[in-house]
């Protein structure tokens, strides 16, 4: 393969892989991996290249990184797989975006591999599927919503609330066991109950998990929801959001740089916090979903293996939109360039969805029909209707 391709798919064979696969052969010079049955299988353009990756072959890795602009790597476990990819686009500055929702795997690459990526400009970002797109882009535009308004007026809270049906894959159910089963560290994995672990800077304490959740509508009922389990996972990716544009901004104070560009993304404010629940039909239900969740070992029974998932013949719309998610923040990458990117993406480092790509994911999103965002300002008077 002497000529670079866009990007490289790791785990095309693999339950969510499968559905990017399907999203990414209209994109010249796609590379899903590895067999020729899925071309076959999907009726792929006979023009994509394809390429075996042993991810625990060193060697294999590093070849394959080379050979492109970006790597999608759907191989999880992240903390047992991932780490030798991550490894290879930091030294050889090929960009790479991922679906882990593993705190504990995150914080590893920014210790190890942020300040180094910042130097070869790689752009890492994890994270770029349901978990956590939608939280990033919720509270990213909330704050530039309020800001339009009053460019004073930072937000105190973002509360996000997911209306959300469909089944968990293996991969996700494995990487939950994994979690579970003693393989990360204890003194690692008590990093995921940390708050801010992930985050530069150490912000104000946010609210503790509660049995129910009540968000006000204005001129609707309000939202009734209980503890959504990926609510850890999705707080720690927005603090850290929030941490590096405080950080930013703090720089540039003690600088004393006024300059501003499009691509400068606004803080947050110090006062932020971020929370999340999912809709649920009523306030007892809330509280049997919670007591349903403390029960650990519930997690292990009727787990399907990992490369499984819910029949799609019913529809799923979170794997079906985290396929797209990621996609697209492979195509703003390999397609868009860092210089129609953030100032963050053009220096490189382990970064979140919104710090990489900002208001560009928000519009690839948006083009592709399957999402939709809008945001007002409610004043007072429109609390009351």
């Amino acid at each position: 393969m002497s000529q670079k391709s866009d990007i490289l798919l790791l785990g095309a064979t693999g339950f969510t892989g499968r559905l990017i696969t399907r999203y990414l052969p209209p994109i010249p010079n796609a590379h899903p991996s590895p067999s020729h049955s899925l071309v076959q299988e999907l009726n792929l353009n006979q023009s994509i290249i394809l390429v075996d990756v042993d991810v625990t072959n060193p060697e294999q890795v590093e070849r394959a990184v080379k050979s492109t602009k970006v790597v999608i790597n759907t191989v999880g476990p992240y903390w047992r797989w991932g780490t030798p990819v991550v490894k290879a686009c930091t030294e050889s500055g090929v960009h790479y975006v991922d679906l882990t929702g593993e705190t504990v795997w995150i914080k590893k690459l920014i210790l190890e591999y942020d300040y180094f990526a910042s130097k070869t400009g790689a752009v890492i970002v994890p994270s770029c599927g349901f978990d956590s797109v939608p939280a990033d882009i919720s509270a990213y535009l909330g704050n530039k919503t309020l800001k339009a308004h009053d460019p004073s007026l930072n937000p105190a809270s973002s509360v996000t609330a997911y209306n959300i049906k469909g089944g968990i894959s293996g991969g996700t159910l494995s990487t939950a066991i994994m979690m579970l089963s003693g393989e990360v560290p204890r003194e690692k994995a008590k990093e995921q109950i940390i708050e801010y672990s992930l985050s530069p800077v150490i912000g104000v304490k946010p609210p503790k998990p509660q049995f129910v959740y009540t968000l006000p509508i204005p001129g609707a009922r309000p939202l009734i929801g209980g503890f959504f389990f990926m609510q850890p996972v999705n707080k720690h990716l927005v603090q850290r959001t929030w941490g590096l544009l405080e950080l930013e901004a703090k720089n540039k104070s003690l600088t004393n740089s006024s300059s501003k560009s499009s691509s400068q993304l606004p803080r947050y404010g110090p006062e932020f916090c971020y929370d999340e629940f999912v809709v649920l039909p009523s306030r007892l239900i809330a509280i049997l979903m919670r007591v349903f969740l403390m029960i650990r070992w519930v997690v292990s029974r009727l787990m399907p293996q990992s490369g499984e998932g819910p029949q799609m013949s019913k529809g799923d719309p979170g794997y079906l939109l985290t396929a797209i998610m990621v996609s697209e923040s492979a195509l703003a990458l390999a397609l868009d360039g860092t210089d129609k990117l953030t100032e963050f993406a053009r220096r490189g480092g382990v970064l979140t969805p919104v710090t990489a790509f900002g208001d560009r994911l928000v519009e690839r999103l948006g083009k592709t029909g399957r999402f939709e965002f809008a945001s007002s300002v409610v004043g007072e008077k429109d609390k009351d209707l």
